[in-house]
């Protein structure tokens, strides 16, 4: 027969073994720095997955420069692996709360001002890896190679020449940004990008590795490595949801009763 003792004991370790829990009920932040064009660089990726979604925020975190930002050190694009190289689908792209367009007046048929759809100004390609980005070197084999940020189809190109063409709506950062000629009246993002992908049924958090933050317009530039705490692999943040925190607090109540249990003569 159970005692009040079995019970909070029983509760206690389902508790336990439900807070250990699995990587998929979290969200992972991976973190890159060093020096891009004669400027500190920071960077920062939380990956997201739900179910069959995987969501990406991408943000330029870089701290004021000693030179004049340029398109080297502009925050173009997000490199990473997953487990069994699974081939996505991208759904949206979108300029995160807090974040704009600036230089909005520079965009070419129109200015874009307000605009927080980029769907067809960032693009994904499946390669030996997975690779997002805003530049050139990512292909999305559509006419124009115009960002399919929109099921995998063609987004809207808010900046003519070719969508994925040169550093347009690439990421800056907020601490003091100083561009030289080759940004200035260049639509950009000011800094932070949401990007939402499908395809990751049966991953985890776990299951991304591998993952480096481009900068510039070509492969031939700049990548910075990220790295993030275990259980992901590597130096950073790991964050439990709160479904998995309100289970530690049903497991710090089993060990109250427990211990409750024990004073009593």
């Amino acid at each position: 027969m159970f005692t009040h003792s079995n019970i909070a004991h029983v509760l206690l370790g389902a508790s336990l073994l439900a807070c250990l829990g699995t990587p998929a009920d979290a969200t992972v932040i991976y973190t890159g720095s060093g020096t891009v064009g004669g400027n500190p660089a920071t960077a920062s990726a939380m990956f997201d997955i739900t179910g069959n979604t995987l969501t990406i925020t991408l943000e330029n975190m870089s701290p004021a420069g000693v030179v004049q930002n340029s398109p080297t050190d502009t925050l173009s694009g997000l490199f990473f692996t997953l487990t069994g190289d699974p081939a996505l689908t991208p759904l949206s792209a979108t300029i995160a709360s807090g974040s704009s367009i600036i230089q909005a007046a520079s965009c070419n048929p129109g200015p874009c001002s307000g605009v927080t759809n980029v769907d067809g100004e960032w693009g994904y390609q499946h390669s030996s890896n997975e690779r997002i980005g805003s530049a050139g070197y990512i292909t999305t084999g559509l006419t124009g190679d115009i960002g399919n940020f929109n099921n995998g189809a063609a987004g809207t190109n808010l900046d003519d020449p070719d969508s994925l063409s040169g550093i347009n709506f690439g990421l800056v950062t907020k601490n003091g940004f100083t561009p030289n000629g080759g940004l200035a009246n260049v639509p950009l993002i000011e800094d932070t990008v949401t990007l939402t992908l499908t395809g990751v049924s049966g991953l985890t958090t776990k299951d991304i590795s591998n993952v480096f933050f481009r900068y510039g317009t070509s492969l031939s530039e700049a990548s910075i490595p990220g790295s993030c705490t275990p259980p992901c692999g590597g130096g950073g943040t790991f964050i439990r949801e709160p479904a998995t925190l309100a289970l530690m607090g049903v497991a710090l109540v089993g060990v109250g009763l427990v211990a409750g249990r024990r004073r009593r003569p």
